[in-house]
């Protein structure tokens, strides 16, 4: 059935069929949507491991929105008691600049994050007082922030400001006390400098330091002859898919669906698919499989 989405907001109820509040930016649907979406794949396993990737496109259309009427929507985060709507644009807009850094498109990675350091600036402000929960979630979200600007910078060479954000990452897992296992950052400060992480420690790092510690995986991967940036990019299930009958390229990750014989190509609807069967059901693996599923409903009929 048809899905109702009902958000509470400081200026009153937002719904279908329902007067819109004064305050609440027009095209608020979008970020229910988005919301809706981002929550909904976040708690399925499905979908090759892409999680709550899969709703790239609901994200980005929010994310438009968020442009074209950027007044509005910060006015909008910028009340207190609308924060849990910033709390969840921040995961959405996260989400949507890792899809775009690991597509190794960079600079719309970077003007989705610039508006989550929008966002985020005014959920921390929010934040000051809240509960511990909610302090502890704002924290998080900004250390998520920081991870995926900080591999930016890495992916478009730009060290000098990686010192500062790696501090930052630091920061935050030396508060939280993250163990070895939990640690993508701190455990550094061990491996490369051989001291122990505590704030203290912390506060006596030299940006020389830091720095050792940012380009250690760097020049190790590339001893071993591997891409030193070969962990945070390209990864295959973010690129784009186009059809392989009429070549228009996909708008988001996981629009066009696959052949269901060979999975190896994809098509923007049925249409193309049917006009293309008689010719791709000859080629390669299609043509394999193809006869292997013959061979296996002519074994399974009564002789």
């Amino acid at each position: 059935g048809r899905v109702v989405l009902m958000s509470g907001t400081a200026f009153g109820l937002v719904g279908s069929g329902m007067p819109h509040p004064d305050g609440v930016p027009a095209n608020f649907r979008l970020k229910q949507e988005a919301t809706l979406a981002f929550k909904n794949l976040y708690r399925r396993s499905s979908g090759g491991g892409l999680g709550n990737m899969q709703g790239e496109r609901a994200y980005r259309d929010y994310f438009d929105d968020l442009e074209q009427d950027l007044e509005c929507w910060l006015a909008f985060f910028d009340e207190r008691d609308n924060y849990e709507h910033a709390e969840h644009t921040c995961g959405i807009l996260g989400t949507l600049a890792t899809i775009y850094r690991q597509r190794g498109a960079l600079e719309d990675c970077k003007r989705v994050l610039d508006m989550e350091r929008e966002v985020l600036t005014r959920y921390k402000r929010a934040s000051v007082g809240a509960c511990a929960a909610q302090v502890h979630c704002c924290d998080g979200l900004e250390y998520k922030y920081h991870i995926i600007l900080f591999n930016y910078c890495l992916q478009t060479e730009r060290y000098g400001l990686c010192v500062e954000i790696y501090r930052e990452l630091l920061a935050h897992e030396i508060k939280y006390d993250f163990d070895f296992e939990q640690s993508q950052f701190s455990f550094m400060i061990t491996a490369i400098l051989g001291k122990k992480p505590s704030a203290g420690v912390l506060r006596r790092l030299t940006d020389q330091e830091i720095m050792r510690m940012v380009e250690a995986p760097l020049q190790r991967a590339q001893r071993s002859g591997a891409d030193p940036l070969a962990a945070i990019t390209g990864r295959a299930a973010v690129m784009l898919h186009s059809c392989a009958y009429c070549q228009r390229q996909e708008g988001a990750v996981r629009e066009f669906k696959q052949c269901a014989t060979c999975r190896s190509v994809h098509y923007c609807g049925r249409e193309c698919q049917k006009r293309d069967w008689k010719a791709h059901k000859k080629v390669g693996i299609c043509r394999h499989v193809w006869h292997q599923s013959i061979s296996r409903t002519r074994a399974a009929m009564p002789s």
